[in-house]
């Protein structure tokens, strides 16, 4: 995912040192997306809903965004929990995704909005 304006936070593993996952919220030009990924060895440890919960405490109570989106390929099951784990809801929007290296997945969309977001000072 590219983002013209973007805020990473990265997961790293308290015992070994290893990098666990990176978690993005990014302005696009229709809004905020947050897009994220883990390590192989780190799957399957529902880390991925706790790198998105993150996110959102990022987006809502850090930087004031009161609405972000996420996709996840159809097929992205574990991507698709983990989002919904963390409190996103699915929502409508264009079926095809192209990404940036110009592959056209199928995707699902999901957002979460915060009822009172802020910004830190």
């Amino acid at each position: 995912m590219q983002f013209k304006d973007a805020w990473y936070l990265h997961g790293v593993d308290s015992y070994t040192g290893q990098h666990a996952g990176m978690v993005s919220v990014g302005c696009q030009p229709h809004g905020y997306e947050i897009g994220g990924w883990l390590a192989p060895a780190f799957r399957r440890h529902r880390l991925g809903s706790e790198l998105f919960g993150a996110a959102l405490t990022l987006a809502h109570e850090h930087l004031g965004i009161a609405t972000v989106v996420a996709g996840a390929e159809n097929t992205n099951t574990a991507c698709r929990r983990a989002l919904e784990t963390a409190g996103f809801v699915a929502m409508q929007r264009a079926p095809v995704h192209v990404l940036p290296n110009g592959r056209m997945v199928n995707s699902s969309w999901y957002a979460h909005t915060a009822s009172t977001p802020r910004r830190c000072s």
